[in-house]
This record gives C-alpha cells, sequence and structure tokens, in this order.
C-alpha cells in the first residue's frame, strides 16, 4: 500500500482514528496549564419552543392562543415555575418540567433571554442552522464556520481545544484543524487494522505538512491514552454522576458526560458543543416537550454539578435556530416561528433575571402577525461571551458584517 493509497478517502487523516472526527493538527503537541475558559453550546435542533419553555404566562394574549395541553399555565396546580425579575412587567415562568433550571435560575446561576435569534425571517431548519453555524446572517463562499474563526484567531495551546460529541463536526467548526468529535472517549485510538504507531511516525515523517500533522496526531492518541488509564483518568471515567439515563434524555447525558470528561482530564478544551434534537414539534407536542424539557433540565444541571471545580471557568450557553409559531396548528402542535429564547449559566452570569428586550405578542407587535419578533441578535450574545469571557478583542474576526450592540449585561 502506498502512503497516499492510506490516507486517501480521509479528510486529512481522519481515518487513523476509529469512530472519532478529528482533524489532523498540524501545529505541535502541547501540553495544557489547565486554566483555560471553557464555553459549552448545547444546541437544540429542530427548532425549539421558547414560548412553551420560558412562557409570558400572565399574557391574556398567549393563554388565548393556546390550548391548555401546549402553554405554561399562571395559576392553579398545573402552574408554570414564576421568574423573578422577568421582562416588560410579564409573569413569565418556565415549564413546569425545568425545575432542575429553576433552581439555578433560583440561586443566581441561570440567566434568560427571550425574543432572540437569527434576524433574517428564515423558517428552514437547514437554512437557519446553517447560517448560525457559519456566523452569517445570509449565504456566501464562507465555509468555515464561527467557532473555527475565533480558534484561528486565538490560536490557542492546548490538545483539543475544540471539542464535539456528534458523529460528525458540526459546521461552527469546520474549518479548524485542531477539532474533534467522539461520542465516547474511550474510542479516541486507532483503528484496529492500524496499530503500529512507531511504523506510522516513520511512514508520514515529519518533513511535509501532512508528516507533522499525523505525528501530532499520534501523539495526542498517545496522550489520552495514557490518561484514560492513569490512577486520575480511571477515577474520572468511573465516576457516575445524576445524568439522566432513560429516554429522551440519556442521548444527551451520555454527550455532556463524554465532554465533562474531557474537561477534567484537562486536554485543553476550550469550546465544546453538544447538540439535542427532537424538537421539531408538528404534531402532538403535549406528549414530546415535556418530556424533552425535564431531560434537558435534568442534563445540564447533572453537568453543572458534575463541573463544580470548573463554575469560576465555565459558561453554558443553550440555543435553538428558531422558535415556533404563537398559535398552535390543528395537529396538537406548533409550527415554525422566529424569535426564541437563550438560557446562560455559570457563576460569572447574572443570573437569576431575563435579559432583552420584550416585543410583546398583540398581533401589531408579532412579526408578520404570526411569530414573537426578534429583537436581539443570536451573534450578540455570542458576542458578548466571547469578548467578555473567552479573550476575543473584535467580534469582526468571528462574525463579518456584524458589530457588538449596547451590552446586555447578563455576564458579571
Amino acid at each position: 500500500m502506498k502512503r497516499r493509497d492510506f490516507i486517501k478517502g480521509c479528510a486529512a487523516g481522519l481515518g487513523l482514528v476509529a469512530t472519532t472526527c478529528l482533524r489532523m493538527m498540524a501545529a505541535p503537541f502541547l501540553p495544557v496549564d489547565g486554566s483555560n475558559q471553557i464555553f459549552v453550546l448545547i444546541f437544540l435542533r429542530g427548532g425549539c419552543d421558547g414560548l412553551g419553555l420560558v412562557a409570558p404566562a400572565s399574557d391574556q394574549v398567549y393563554q388565548d392562543a393556546r390550548p391548555p395541553a401546549l402553554k405554561v399555565m399562571d395559576r392553579g396546580k398545573e402552574a408554570g415555575l414564576l421568574l423573578d425579575n422577568g421582562l416588560a412587567g410579564e409573569g413569565f415562568r418556565l415549564h413546569p418540567k425545568a425545575r432542575a433550571l429553576h433552581e439555578l435560575y433560583e440561586q443566581g446561576d441561570l440567566a434568560i433571554l427571550h425574543a432572540c435569534g437569527l434576524p433574517n425571517g428564515t423558517r428552514s431548519h437547514f437554512e437557519a442552522m446553517e447560517l448560525i453555524e457559519r456566523g452569517l446572517l445570509k449565504k456566501s463562499g464562507r465555509a468555515e464556520g464561527w467557532m473555527a474563526r475565533y480558534f484561528n484567531a486565538m490560536a490557542p495551546e492546548g490538545l483539543i481545544p475544540a471539542a464535539a460529541t456528534s458523529g460528525n463536526l458540526p459546521a461552527a467548526m469546520q474549518g479548524y484543524g485542531k477539532a474533534a468529535s467522539l461520542s465516547k472517549l474511550e474510542d479516541f485510538n486507532l483503528l484496529d487494522f492500524v496499530r503500529k504507531p512507531d511504523l506510522l511516525r516513520k511512514w508520514y515523517g515529519k518533513s511535509d505538512l501532512l508528516g507533522q500533522a499525523a505525528t501530532s496526531t499520534l501523539d495526542t492518541i498517545r496522550y489520552v491514552q495514557q490518561e484514560l488509564v492513569s490512577p486520575q483518568g480511571r477515577k474520572i471515567m468511573d465516576q457516575e454522576g445524576a445524568y439522566p439515563d432513560e429516554w429522551p434524555g440519556e442521548e444527551l447525558s451520555n454527550s455532556l458526560q463524554t465532554l465533562a470528561q474531557m474537561i477534567k482530564l484537562d486536554l485543553g478544551v476550550q469550546i465544546g458543543q453538544v447538540d439535542f434534537d427532537g424538537w421539531d414539534t408538528h404534531e402532538h407536542q403535549q406528549y414530546h416537550f415535556p418530556n424533552r424539557v425535564e431531560a434537558l433540565s435534568e442534563a445540564i444541571a447533572a453537568f453543572y454539578n458534575d463541573l463544580h471545580a470548573y463554575h469560576d471557568r465555565l459558561t453554558v450557553l443553550v440555543m435553538s435556530e428558531f422558535g415556533r409559531r404563537l398559535r398552535a396548528n390543528r395537529s396538537s402542535g406548533t409550527d415554525h416561528g422566529y424569535g426564541n429564547m437563550m438560557m446562560v449559566l455559570g457563576n460569572k452570569v447574572k443570573g437569576g433575571r431575563m435579559y432583552g428586550h420584550w416585543p410583546g405578542l398583540a398581533p401589531d407587535q408579532l412579526d408578520k402577525g404570526v411569530d414573537l419578533a426578534i429583537t436581539t441578535d443570536y451573534r450578540q450574545v455570542l458576542g458578548e461571551i466571547l469578548t467578555q469571557r473567552m479573550g476575543l478583542g473584535s467580534v469582526g474576526k468571528v462574525f463579518p458584517e456584524f458589530e457588538l450592540g449596547n451590552r446586555l449585561g447578563f455576564l458579571a
């Protein structure tokens, strides 16, 4: 087999790693100092119903627009969880299944923003997710994601600065050479048919960029595998937290636990992304939505508790590509909407209150008469986190043709 044939079909050496998407790293192998800031993005794919998760429950327009099964009640035994310090004098409430999130809000670690999103009017899942992950407002020829632009601008040290737990590398990380996506840390290893790392080192050598990248990747794999069997690594991998382990939260829990393990092993994670899908509730939302809300709430709380030693360095953002319409449809669901909530978690967050500008739900206040209007560009929220917590100097390096407005003030 020729050297070039071995890597044919592998994106810069992806074939070296089992069940893992890893971009080969041209930068030299570097240890981590365990002091970097950590930003975790939890992406709710499918268009989460933000008016069902964080509801203006005291608004009569809201109460009149939906049947009882698809709205948050403002009184009675089924009432939602009241949020102090809401917006525009409205009595906002969390969905009653979001108890763990409500506890984080009340203890001052969780802030909630509303009427946020991609301000270009699309209600297409594919287009909205693509633009958000590229950090753009409209289609362009740019192929890299916003996370890739951040890392290329910051040039961080460490083994795996960008980590995802999905099967494929998220579009936001595409274009950065030290991004990895894996579902289980134990799978971060050579493929079964490639078990001769010393031979591979000689095969690739260090004379060109590909050889440097291959050597760096082999060094990273060796380091991770050594850490996994070390006393600290075994302890971390054997830990069992209070993550929900039943459907629909099992997959989210596994992803968050894998990311937590990577963080606790000090692999240099600076930005991590976790996806949680299944929010496209066109039909029978009353059955699917509450279960997902509870799973999301419990898994986030477990993840935050798992990383208690990292609270000074950790910021978590929860978002979706768009919200859903104010009024229910005829299939006991809600159709693609526009404005949505975002949630920010961390002990450097000014939690226990809501942020943003609430546009209202009256017919003349809705976007096109049907959707919650967007008053906060999603890039404003990301930009404040990147500049205030992640060391970025100018958001223009990450979000082309966008400038930060007045700070919303949700970060300490």
